[in-house]
Order: structure tokens, then sequence, then C-alpha cells
């Protein structure tokens, strides 16, 4: 092999082991990078269907403890307007026979009342002057006691062999007399008592007619305020049991959309961050390969420059041997600018 060839081998070796050393190092580059990337999306890829899998029961999990809520507060509303309506058809049913267990005393003292009326009316039996009828009906031996007293007087006085004279006769007079006022004073107080016993026996009956009437109108307001508030107590819990599970099922939905979206936000930064590590991948593997190539450029054209460097100078040689081996040229000597003088520019 020529010497001269030996440093153009050389040359085209160095050049193609830079421009292979580029092209391997660029796929690698770009092997590593694309491998990276396919793991992003893969990644990308789980996190999704991950996100898939768990958001959706988180919402149907919510929506149940909301429905069933709901309809817990709607049985219970339920439960408690029965219960009221039950009530209210108890007391209802239940005050008609109280009151009526009263009846025959308000009846009573009704009836004891309008007679008491009646009788305590003007010229009515309670409210009427004393009279001798009076005398007579209410003392019937009145007269018995009068006449066997003026018998006795008129014995006595004949037993005295006296006749019936003006002695006897006022004698007879003041015993009459002082026997009506006797038996009428007798019996204007057992008028009077009798008619104050009938008075009390009226006015008792009077009373406890009353007492039935008051009890039976308290059971009438007692079971309307029973009813009333038992109505009042009712609506509350009513209001209460439409109020708490609402805001429980509002809780409820609320919390489970708040944690699907608390998932789909981590969700969404885990794979903008695989994105992002994905991409900066790709430019590195873009960046690295363009380093190799750049570097296999620069060996290929170290390695053109060596040769043509090698060139330049085995022509000069050449040239200053021509010059040496011809007697009719001076001896040759460089001058200022470095080129050989005598010789061809």
């Amino acid at each position: 092999m020529p010497a001269a060839a030996i440093p153009i081998i050389a040359a085209g070796i160095g050049a193609g082991g830079s421009l292979a050393s580029g092209l391997i190092g660029r796929s690698a580059a770009s092997s590593a990078a694309d491998k990276q990337v396919a793991a992003a999306q893969q990644a990308q890829k789980t996190i999704s269907d991950l996100l898939n899998q768990y958001n959706p029961p988180i919402g149907q999990a919510a929506q149940t403890a909301a429905n069933l809520s709901t309809q817990a507060g709607a049985d219970a509303v339920q439960q408690i307007r029965d219960t009221l309506a039950q009530n209210r058809q108890d007391v209802l049913a239940g005050l008609p026979q109280a009151n009526q267990l009263l009846a025959p005393y308000v009846g009573l003292g009704s009836q004891s009342a309008q007679t008491l009326a009646s009788l305590m009316a003007p010229g009515g039996d309670l409210n009427r002057t004393f009279n001798y009828q009076d005398i007579q009906q209410l003392d019937p031996g009145y007269q018995f006691r009068m006449d066997q007293a003026s018998k006795a007087l008129q014995a006595s006085a004949a037993a005295r062999g006296g006749a019936l004279g003006g002695g006897t006769l006022a004698a007879l007079s003041n015993l009459n007399q002082n026997m009506a006022s006797q038996e009428a004073q007798n019996a204007f107080t057992r008028l009077t008592q009798s008619q104050q016993d009938r008075f009390n026996r009226l006015n008792a009956l009077v009373g406890t007619g009353y007492q039935a009437s008051n009890v039976t109108g308290q059971n009438i307001l007692g079971a309307n305020q029973f009813l009333a508030n038992q109505g009042l107590s009712g609506a509350q819990n009513i209001g209460q049991w439409m109020i708490q599970p609402a805001q429980y099922a509002g809780t409820a939905l609320a919390g489970g959309a708040e944690q699907q979206a608390n998932n789909a936000m981590a969700a969404g930064r885990s794979i903008a961050e695989l994105m992002t590590g994905a991409g900066n991948a790709a430019a590195s593997g873009i960046m690295g390969g363009a380093q190799s190539m750049a570097g296999a450029l620069a060996g290929v054209t170290n390695s053109a420059g060596g040769l043509l460097n090698y060139y330049q100078n085995q022509n000069m040689l050449n040239q200053l041997q021509n010059i040496f081996n011809n007697p009719a040229v001076t001896p040759p000597f460089l001058g200022p600018d470095g080129y050989v003088i005598g010789t061809p520019r």
C-alpha cells in the first residue's frame, strides 16, 4: 500500500467513526425519549381508567345516600301524619263517650234549674205569701186541737155551774187567738223549712248539672287544645323531618361532588406532570440526538480538515523537490509572505 494512502484511509475511518457514533447516539437518545413518552402515555391512560372506575361509584353512593335520607324523611313525615290522624280520631271518638256519661247529670241539672226557676218565679210555690190555707194544709190537726180546746173550756165552765156567758166567750176567744197565732207561726216555720229544703235539693241538682256541664265543656276545650298542641308539635316535627333529610342529602351530594372534583383535579395534575415529563423527555431526546449529530459532524469536519492539510503539505513538498532538482534555479529561500522565492504563485 502506498504511504500516501494511509492518511486518507485514517481520515476516512475517523470521519466514518464519528458519523456512525453520532447516528448511534441520536438513535439511542430518540429511543429513550420514545420509551419515556410511551410510559407517560400508559400512565396517563391508567390514571384516566382509575378515575373513570372510582368516580362514578362515588357519585352513585352520594346519590344513594341522598335518596335514602329523603325517603327516610318522607316515611317519618307520613308516620307523624298517620299518628296525628289516629290520635285525632281517638280523641274525637272518646270525647262523645266521656260527655255521654255526663249527659244525665247535665240533663238533671237543666231540668232542676227549670223547675227551680218556675218555683222561684213571682207567685211560684217557693216565692208566695203565707196564708190561712197553708195552716190547714200544713197542720191538719190544727182544727181538731181548736175544737178540743173549746170543748174543754166549755166543759170546765159547765162544771162550775156557769152558763156560756161573757167570760167564757172571752176565754174561748183568747184561746182561739192564742192557738191560731201559735199554730200559724208553726205552720209558717214548717212552710219556710219545706221551701228551703226544696230549694236546697233543687239547687244541689242544679249544681251537679253545672259541674257536669263544666266538665263537659272542659272535655271539649281540652280535646281541642290537645289536638291543637299535637298538630303544632306534629307540624314542627314534620318540618324538622323535611329539613334535616334535605340537608343531609345536600351534604352527601356536595361531598360526593367534591370528592369527584378532587379526584379529577389530582388526576389532572398527575397527567399534566406526566405530559410535561414526556415532553421534556422528547425534547431531551431531540437535543441529545442533535448534539450527537453535531459531534459527529464536527468529527467528520476535523477528519476532512486533516486530510486537506495533508494534501497541501504534500503539494508543497513536491514543489520544493522540483526546485531542488533543477540546477538552473538559484537555491530558494522563503520570503516574508511564507512562499519560496522564485516559485510561481
